[in-house]
């Protein structure tokens, strides 16, 4: 590498500072101590850039938006509201999924009355009680027997009906859709006449 000869000016303190470094053998010349002090700048500058930027230092105000964006993003007021309340909320799930949000439960709890207080969800419709008697629209809804004796309870059948073959007397799913019944023990054929 080739050294050019150059002239600069330097504080006072610097120089000073230099020739005590030059007394303890830390640099051997004062153009020593100045190209040490540039190529450590110099590399510094190489490695900063390449090197990502630090996130800054949470302060209560990043915190602050960093929650009220979680509550919006995830819509936590309606989940609270859906699932009963605030205490029916795991908050050690929230802790897990969430650590830069909240450092302890109480924390997290008290946050999240204070934003229900602010901010409350809306109204969620409570499924209205069945009257007695109608059957809720289910796929597979159990039709109702009565009984003789009205003290005992009601009892329930599953909505199917079975088929019984004259060759062996034995009972079959009916299948809907399907016009012939053929039986596997005895072979017997038994039509299935639409009414």
């Amino acid at each position: 590498m080739v050294k050019l000869k150059i002239s600069i000016t330097i504080d006072e303190e610097l120089i000073a500072w230099l020739s005590s470094e030059i007394e303890t053998k830390r640099f051997a010349s004062i153009s020593h101590g100045i190209e040490y002090a540039l190529t450590l700048m110099k590399e510094e500058e190489l490695r900063g850039s390449t090197r990502q930027t630090k996130k800054e230092p949470k302060t209560i105000k990043n915190i602050e938006d960093i929650r009220n964006t979680w509550w919006v993003d995830k819509n936590i007021g309606f989940s609270i509201a859906k699932s009963g309340g605030i205490g029916f909320v795991n908050f050690n799930n929230i802790i897990q999924k969430n650590p830069e949000l909240f450092e302890t439960k109480d924390d997290c709890r008290e946050w999240l009355i204070n934003k229900l207080k602010i901010d409350p969800p809306p109204e969620i419709e409570k499924d209205k009680p069945l009257k007695r008697g109608i059957i809720p629209n289910r796929t597979h809804a159990k039709i109702l027997v009565s009984s003789e004796d009205p003290t005992d309870p009601p009892k329930f059948t599953p909505n199917r009906s079975t088929v019984k073959y004259p060759g062996c007397n034995e009972e079959h799913l009916n299948i809907p859709g399907s016009p012939v019944k053929t039986c596997g023990n005895c072979g017997g054929v038994l039509s299935i006449t639409s009414d």
